[in-house]
């Protein structure tokens, strides 16, 4: 949607000018731009131009996060890339590093609204990030209580519990009094067919 001309616009019509492409994986708003991940790299729309500008080319996220601060969790297939805003900002992509090796497709990062960066995979179960520590806590079925390590979505509620979709349930974790529960949704063989490439949502 163009503000100025109140009007819908594809960029795919500007021939000529640098674009992500037909295939977009994920978006996401931060300070009045919109990232973008496509097959050809990480994207940003300036939304008020209209134009594009790459930041990193020829790789591919499937998910990522910008934070509250500015720094990129990008994911790739089984590592989770940080870029500090600082190299963000000087499209310094050298400095980019890898912050978890997790050996599983990466499905979800998010932050919440205490700051805690959260991330879901399909093998190992959920990953917290220690900010006082620089390391991640990895959460699994056990000793930890998850029913399975496949992890599809993850969010925040209203409640400021952590939601997790997993083949097996819906686990619900409280990070303050560390207690966890179960929403089973009765189905014989698992939800992976209601939880694979969907997205969640919770109400108060």
């Amino acid at each position: 949607y163009d503000r100025k001309t109140r009007q819908m616009h594809n960029y795919l019509l500007d021939t000529g000018k640098p674009n992500p492409g037909r295939i977009i994986y994920y978006i996401q708003f931060y300070k009045g731009n919109l990232y973008l991940s496509a097959p050809n790299g990480l994207w940003m729309l300036n939304t008020d131009t209209g134009e594009f500008k790459c930041l990193i080319k020829d790789m591919h996220f499937l998910t990522f996060l910008v934070d509250k601060k500015g720094d990129l969790w990008l994911a790739g297939t089984m590592k989770l890339y940080r870029w500090r805003a600082q190299d963000r900002e000087a499209l310094n992509s050298k400095a980019m590093f890898v912050s978890l090796d997790c050996q599983a497709k990466i499905t979800k990062v998010i932050q919440t609204s205490d700051g805690q960066i959260y991330t879901s995979t399909l093998g190992k179960g959920v990953f917290e990030y220690e900010k006082d520590k620089g390391k991640w806590k990895r959460f699994l079925v056990r000793p930890d209580s998850l029913l399975s390590d496949f992890c599809y979505n993850i969010m925040e509620t209203p409640g400021n519990n952590i939601l997790v979709t997993t083949d097996k349930s819906l686990y619900i974790y409280s990070p303050f009094n560390k207690t966890v529960y179960f929403v089973g949704l009765g189905l014989k063989d698992g939800i992976s067919a209601v939880t694979e490439g969907c997205g969640v949502w919770a109400a108060s």
